[in-house]
């Protein structure tokens, strides 16, 4: 705190309002305070040494707040209230980062949630209900091109939605997919027949990163499909 007065007052009134003052020496502070000892116990503290003290005396009074249990009251508050129950009986819970009503969001549960809540009530008569009221999916993506950072939409007008943003996106794709396969193909016909082990590794390290590579590559889901049945049910 930087004092007003001169330093010889400051020395005078500083024992009355319990501050020291650092810039005076303690052999100079005490001449002072023995030479006039009388004239502080005679005469009244000033304006300031009174404000001083009524201030260190509201302070001295007022308790100190919990912050931590303020802070987790202000969060119970702002999330108490917003479970409402739908009309299939279920509940959903609307959150928002500030609490203010303008970001809310509901936080939908998914589709599997809703099915095993039903339980023995899960019939196909009621899947629709449960679809609109599940986590609904995005209406953007990527495009499948692993080194394109385009977004396709779904066509909300119908038609047969893109995966890839152009047709050169495309191309490139089944380009590369073909020649990682074909690769593939030639190192796990040449392992078995590799008697070398550092060729072997070799080999094995190649093989591990274009099979690592080729899961950026899938395949349509229809085609994904038919080959898992013909894996399933070989003729």
């Amino acid at each position: 705190m930087v004092c007003p007065h001169s330093v010889l007052r400051h020395a005078r009134e500083g024992t009355l309002i319990g501050l020291h003052n650092h810039a005076t020496t303690p052999s100079r502070t005490l001449a002072v305070s023995r030479g006039r000892g009388r004239d502080l116990c005679a005469s009244p503290p000033s304006a300031q040494v009174s404000t001083i003290r009524a201030i260190l005396h509201i302070m001295s009074r007022q308790r100190t707040r919990n912050l931590r249990g303020s802070y987790a009251g202000e969060r119970k508050q702002a999330t108490r209230g917003l479970t409402s129950p739908t009309r299939n009986g279920l509940t959903s819970r609307a959150t928002s980062e500030d609490g203010s009503p303008s970001t809310r969001k509901t936080v939908r549960p998914s589709l599997q949630v809703l099915r095993g809540r039903r339980a023995t009530s899960a019939r196909p008569d009621n899947l629709i209900e449960d679809l609109e009221s599940c986590i609904q999916p995005v209406d953007e993506t990527g495009c499948l091109a692993p080194a394109c950072h385009e977004v396709v939409a779904w066509p909300k007008a119908g038609g047969r939605p893109s995966r890839f943003c152009s047709r050169s996106c495309q191309e490139r794709f089944e380009r590369e997919r073909a020649r990682l396969l074909a690769e593939v193909a030639e190192i796990e016909a040449a392992l078995p027949v590799t008697d070398a082990p550092a060729e072997r590794r070799y080999l094995s390290n190649q093989l591990s990163r274009r099979t690592w590579l080729l899961e950026r590559y899938p395949l349509p889901y229809k085609e994904q499909a038919r080959l898992l049945k013909a894996e399933r049910h070989p003729k």
